[in-house]
Order: C-alpha cells, then structure tokens, then sequence
C-alpha cells in the first residue's frame, strides 16, 4: 500500500467550492459518542458552511455510516436468508431423528417396562433416553463440524469475489461454542418429546407387564405431526429456492442497452509527468484506439470512461437549458461518460436521433455531447432535443455543450437498477487520464489480449494495461453475489428434500 498527501494533489477544480469532488472523510467516534450524535454535529457544520457559503454549499449535506456497515452491511439480507435455510433444515434434520426415535420405541416397550418394573422410576428413564438423544446430537455436531472444516476452502473460492472479507472464514472458538451449544439443545429439545412418551408408556405398563410391541394413537399422531412438519419446512425452501431462480432468470433477460458479448476491455492510466498536457493524452488514445482497430478480427475499437459494468463511475451536476435552479447546490447530479467516436459502434448502442461522435468532434471545435433517452424523457419531453445546450453547473465560465444525438438507455453497473440520465462526452473535448479500451471482435475476445498489449506497447512501451477482461465476465461478476446465493439456498433445498 501507497499513501500520498492530499495537499500534492490539490488543483484548480478542487479549490472550486461549487465542485463537490467524490472524496471520503474517515473518523472514528469518541468513547460514548452515538452515531446518531454524530450526525447531528455534522449536519450542524454543514448547516453553518450553507449559511457561510449559500452560492457553492447550499442544500449541501453529509452522510455517516459506520465503516463496517458500508464493508459488510450489503451481504447481511443474503446472510440472514442463509442462516434461515440452516435453520429449517435443522429443524428438519431434529425431526427426523425424533421420528426415528419414536419409531425405535416401538421395539422398547418390553425393554422400558422391564426396566419400570424392576423400580426404574419415570425421571430415571428419561435421564437415560436423553442420555441417548444427547450423544446421537453430539456426534451429528462432531461431524457437521468435519465436514464444515472441509468446507471452508470451498466457501472461500466461491465466496471471494462476493463476500467481503471471504479470506478470514474460518471455525474459531465461538464457532465450535455455537456448535456445542446448538448439538446440545437439539438434543434435549428434540430428544425429550420421544423421552417422556417412551417412560409414560413404561410406567403405564409396570403394573401388567406391557404387551407386545405397538404404537398407541398419541404417538402415532405425533409421527405424523413430525413428517408434515418436515414436508412443510422443505417445501418452504424449495419455494423460496424457486422464486430465487425465477427471480435470477427475470433478471438475466433485464435488456442491458447494449450487446457484452465478444468485447474485450483494458484499463489505462496515464502518468501525470509523462503526459501533462490534455494534447499529449488524446494523442496516445487516439494511436492506441487506431492500432487497435488495425488488429485482425477487430470490428470497432475505442476508448471510454468509465464503461458500463466496469471499474469506477462519475457524475457531474449539471446546468440544463430550460431548468433553472435557485442556487447552485441545486443542480442534478447526472452520470457522465466521456468516449471516443466508435464507442457506440463498438458496444451496439442503438442511435434514435441524431449523430454520434466523429473525428472532427476536436478540442477546439464546437462543444457536443450525446444524451441518452432517460436524460430526454427527464429534462426535454415532447421536445426536439437536438441543438438543447448544458454546461457544468455552479461555474458561470464554463462551456456550453449542445446536444448532437440520443442513443439507447445502458444500465451502468447493475441489471437491477433503473434506468438513469446519462450524457456523454466527447473524448478530445473533456480528456481523462484513466480510460478504458474496448474491442469488439469477431469471436473468443481473451485471445486478442496479447495482440492488444502489443498494440499499446507500440504507442508507449512503458505504458501497462490492468483489470484486462471481457465484458461479458464484468456483466457476469455483477451476478456473483446472487448466484452465491442461489446456489447455497438451492444446496439446502435439495438436503432438506432429501
């Protein structure tokens, strides 16, 4: 890890208060100090930073949450669903071994009513026949806690990507507390109904010395009790399991807006020092983008930040022609993309009006951008979009952009979210150093990545390309955490069938 002071990065556009740049302040509370306190005292520092500055703060607020909520908080309802399953097919498991148990009892009845009639009273038998359900509970626990022990490397794999903090998994002490306590308690719980009607029976039959072998009507009753109950609680889970599935095949058929398949992506961070000028960095993507198009089996290539499912995100409040605010806190945050032309090429992006980019869209050539439909419906609906202007909001110099096209609306990062405003920007007229390259190729894009390092090598030999990947595994990473999901509440539903 590499820390850097903020002061050595600190520039123009952060020393502007109306931009509000996406940093994070991290404290932690004083001894006995709430978060609820807390907050309080920060929305009463931003209170006096709207009033001291009313044109750049106002409607300018803070947020707090825990640091460990923000790291784990997403996984608990996933986690919280698991631990249900457990529990059912717990629940199911207990029941099962009672009914076995009673089902035992049938061939014990002359055995307990021996032990009644040579003085063993009922509290006697039952301390036996729980003695018996306790050790069965023991070992059951001693088992599931070898084969949790097993398991753990396999939760770690498939658990990594989506699980935060997967690496530190492990059976620690209060673990196998929890696994004797929960041993233990099944096994009096479910141990003691079996217990009582085995011991009444014996003492029942004490005075004429039992019959044979047979299963009164209560215990019969009580079978049947336990076998509905199981079937309840499997089918429970399998429901569950199944509108869980319903509900991931929905989600996969969501349209993205675009087509992920056979595009292959590369990020790229350009080195301040080596490339200082806005002239330098759109030079070195424009020869990238062009040798990438050069290679075999290339259709479109180009260059973008951020790109939909990838690292990274922004957004910009904006200034909209013909929607006023009343001060400049009030300007909508709307996602941003800068791109070069062949972005909407490259990812099969439908054009609904308009044009897209071209080479001529340059630094000193009149400001463009492209607005997607959700922007449109927002801002100008039943109005003719093209030639509307919008600039940065809170900077009274800043340029105007007019608005050249409208393209199909992209989900951003996840299939669940709704479809949001998004406005794009041309590459030369808004240069990043941090983009992404995109190919989209005739078929397998993996094996374009060595022909794809080359090509940039070629531009600038110290430049490394990272987080090289197709699109379509980004998309697919994006469903991790529910597949994880699926897959482990299936897993259940199936043991509890079983």
């Amino acid at each position: 890890d590499v820390w850097l002071p903020l002061g050595q990065f600190v520039d123009e556009v952060m020393m502007n208060r109306g931009n509000h740049p996406g940093l994070l302040g991290i404290g932690r509370l004083k001894p006995g100090v709430t978060l609820e306190a807390a907050r309080a005292q920060m929305s009463a520092l931003a209170g006096g930073l709207e009033k001291q500055y009313p044109d750049s703060n106002h409607g300018i607020g803070v947020g707090m949450d825990l640091l460990i909520e923000r790291v784990v908080g997403g996984v608990r309802p996933t986690l919280l669903a698991l631990l249900g399953s457990v529990a059912f097919v717990l629940l199911i498991a207990c029941s099962n071994v009672a009914n076995l148990l009673l089902s035992r009892s049938v061939s014990r009845q002359r055995e307990m009513a021996i032990r009644g009639a040579l003085g063993a009273q009922r509290g006697r038998l039952v301390r036996q026949l729980l003695t018996e359900s306790l050790v069965l509970a023991l070992l059951g626990g001693v088992l599931g806690l070898g084969l949790a022990v097993w398991s753990v490397d396999l939760i770690r794999g498939f658990g990594s990507s989506v699980l935060p903090r997967a690496s530190d998994i492990a059976i620690e002490p209060r673990i196998l507390a929890a696994t004797l306590a929960v041993s233990l308690l099944t096994g009096l719980l479910f141990g003691l109904a079996p217990a009582l009607q085995i011991s009444g029976e014996a003492q029942a039959a004490r005075g004429g010395g039992g019959g044979g072998p047979t299963a009164g009507p209560a215990k019969r009753r009580m079978r049947a009790m336990l076998v509905a109950g199981e079937v309840a609680l499997s089918l429970m889970l399998l429901i569950g399991a199944g509108l869980m599935a319903n509900s991931f095949v929905r989600l996969l058929r969501v349209p993205t807006g675009f087509e992920p398949a056979d595009i292959l992506t590369a990020q790229v961070s350009l080195p301040e020092k080596k490339y200082a000028e806005n002239e330098q960095m759109t030079s070195f993507y424009r020869e990238a983008v062009e040798r990438m198009q050069a290679l075999p089996g290339v259709e479109a290539a180009a260059a973008a930040y951020p790109v939909p499912f990838g690292e990274g995100g922004w957004q910009m409040g904006l200034e909209v022609e013909g929607h006023p605010v009343s001060s400049p806190g009030d300007y909508p945050l709307i996602n941003a993309n800068i791109a070069t032309p062949d972005y909407f090429k490259a990812l099969r992006v439908p054009l609904t009006l308009g044009r897209v980019f071209t080479e001529q869209d340059g630094q000193d050539s009149e400001k463009v951008a492209v607005v997607n439909q959700a922007f449109v419906r927002r801002f100008w609906p039943g109005e003719d979009p093209i030639g509307k202007k919008l600039r940065t909001g809170g900077e009274p110099n800043a340029a105007w952009f007019s608005v050249v096209g409208v393209v199909g609306d992209v989900r951003r990062d996840s299939l669940a979210s709704p479809l949001s405003p998004e406005v794009h920007f041309a590459y030369p007229q808004m240069p990043q150093r941090e983009m992404t390259l995109l190919a989209r190729v005739a078929s397998a894009p993996e094996g374009l990545v060595p022909a794809l390092r080359e090509a940039v090598k070629s531009v600038d030999p110290d430049q490394p390309l990272y987080a090289v990947a197709s699109l379509e595994a980004r998309l697919s990473d994006s469903l991790d955490s529910r597949r994880f999901a699926l897959m482990l509440i299936g897993i259940f539903a199936g043991v509890a069938l079983l």
